[in-house]
């Protein structure tokens, strides 16, 4: 049985034991920024757990109940762009202008950003979970977002393992991504986020999803047609 919470933040050892189990895509293959400003992972881990605090709006953290034993599975950490002003003034969410219009000031506090994800396999030892029981309408996160005033979020998915786990399980009509826009483009993080081209097979960039559609225009020319 999971359960889904939106008005806590994760202890420090929720969110270490989150962190640890994904200390590959995290820390090895550095999946949210380049690692080598850190002495070693329990720095990473700590320094982004003091910076989530301060910088999430909306904590989203699922468990399971095991044998009466209740723990966390996963957690989405959701900021509002407002958080991200002088990247929107640099034009570094150009794109965000191009979907949903030039007056910053109407979708800049309304649009959040899902700043990092992590999950366990659960009871049945996998995370296949993740492609089923994430969908806003399910959990409550539709009534917790807008709670806050967020009329729309998206995410980001660097790394060929994120990206092709994205791609198969929206194409595969998996629940969790099913309303989903893929954005015909990608970030490059070796250029400082610049626009690229959509690639789901390489390290380097990343693809970006509107998450469940809510919120979004049903159709855009930004929008990737499979």
């Amino acid at each position: 049985m999971k359960r889904h919470t939106f008005d806590k933040q994760p202890t420090q050892q929720e969110f270490n034991t989150l962190w640890d189990a994904n200390i590959g895509a995290f820390y090895t293959y550095e999946a949210y920024e380049d690692t080598s400003q850190f002495t070693n992972n329990e720095e990473m881990r700590d320094s982004y757990y003091a910076s989530l605090l301060d910088s999430t709006d909306l904590w989203h953290l699922v468990y399971e109940t095991v044998d009466g034993e209740e723990s966390i599975i996963g957690m989405i950490c959701v900021q509002r762009m407002t958080n991200y002003l002088q990247q929107i003034e640099d034009d570094r969410f150009s794109w965000l202008d191009d979907i949903l219009g030039d007056d910053r000031e109407e979708w800049v506090s309304k649009t959040g950003f899902q700043s990092m994800n992590a999950y366990l396999d659960d009871s049945n030892g996998t995370k296949a979970w993740c492609g089923t029981d994430l969908h806003m309408e399910d959990t409550g996160g539709l009534e917790g977002i807008n709670a806050l005033g967020f009329d729309r979020i998206f995410s980001t998915a660097k790394g060929t393992v994120q990206k092709q786990f994205a791609h198969l399980a929206r194409t595969a009509g998996a629940r969790s991504f099913q309303g989903d826009h893929v954005l015909d483009l990608g970030l490059d993080s070796s250029n400082d986020n610049a626009i690229t081209t959509y690639n789901h097979d390489d390290q380097t960039t990343s693809i970006i999803k509107l998450t469940n559609g809510i919120g979004w225009p049903s159709t855009h020319a930004l929008y990737k047609t499979f």
